[in-house]
């Protein structure tokens, strides 16, 4: 079960869904959370709310076995959130680049470069998509990879005009409710949580990096060499072999035990 970032939707995971799938994960579920991608709006967006969405849309969907939950950014803390409600409900948890324990910054903020105000419009698709920026920003990502998400990112016609689908509320949304304790969400999975980060991200610093890999185990905190904040679009395959790496230690403990 794949959960994107903010302002991100499902089609984030498109490159790596088929390697997942050839890694015998399984069934690959990624959602378009409320707000983003092709899934509806709401006049009030939380934390909380996306959780609910993110356990609703197992349960939906009739999964028989416990799926293993990820998500990158903002969908690392609202998969914290999901298995604080329900731990019995998740095989494991990996948590990619999210501030856990700290700030995280807010989106909509000038500094971050996403106008909320007035989204632009675009005449023609492919201006809009040769305007797409990750943020935050950072080294920009292989090409073919940009070229996808953002045409798969587009809503609007010829007459109207194109730009974005997801909700530009969501980046206003009000201070919410405290974090979901990752540290107890850490000892709830039993050594089934893990937290991997790039290199050069501007979110997890080395600091905040070891205090999380000190709780879960160090054993379970991978850092990719060299990548930024979205790494799963700067090292596609360093980032599934550290999902194929967890799960092999995972594998290997259970066997212990």
């Amino acid at each position: 079960m794949l959960v994107h970032g903010a302002a991100a939707n499902s089609r984030w995971w498109d490159h790596l869904a088929p390697s997942l799938l050839d890694e015998n994960f399984g069934h690959v579920v990624a959602i378009d959370l409320s707000g983003h991608g092709d899934s509806g709006w709401r006049t009030v967006y939380s934390r909380e709310q996306w959780a609910a969405e993110v356990i609703g849309l197992v349960k939906g969907l009739g999964i028989s076995s416990t799926p293993l939950l990820v998500g990158h950014s903002l969908g690392g803390v609202i998969a914290i959130e999901a298995v604080f409600r329900e731990p019995e409900a998740w095989s494991g948890l990996i948590v990619v680049d999210s501030a856990i324990g700290w700030s995280f910054p807010r989106l909509g903020e000038r500094k971050f470069g996403v106008d909320h105000r007035s989204p632009r419009k675009y005449a023609d698709p492919s201006d809009a998509v040769s305007h797409f920026r990750v943020v935050p920003a950072q080294p920009r990502p292989a090409e073919h990879l940009m070229e996808h998400i953002a045409s798969q990112s587009l809503r609007g016609d010829a007459i109207s005009g194109w730009t974005w689908k997801f909700d530009p509320s969501i980046l206003t949304r009000k201070r919410e409710a405290a974090l979901a304790p990752w540290e107890e969400v850490a000892d709830a999975m039993k050594g089934r949580f893990g937290y991997i980060r790039g290199e050069q991200s501007v979110l997890v610093n080395e600091q905040q990096f070891q205090t999380v890999a000190q709780k879960i185990g160090h054993q379970n905190a991978l850092t990719i060499r060299h990548a930024h904040h979205h790494l799963i679009l700067d090292d596609p395959e360093a980032f599934l072999s550290a999902l194929a790496i967890l799960r092999v230690r995972w594998a290997g403990a259970a066997r212990a035990r």
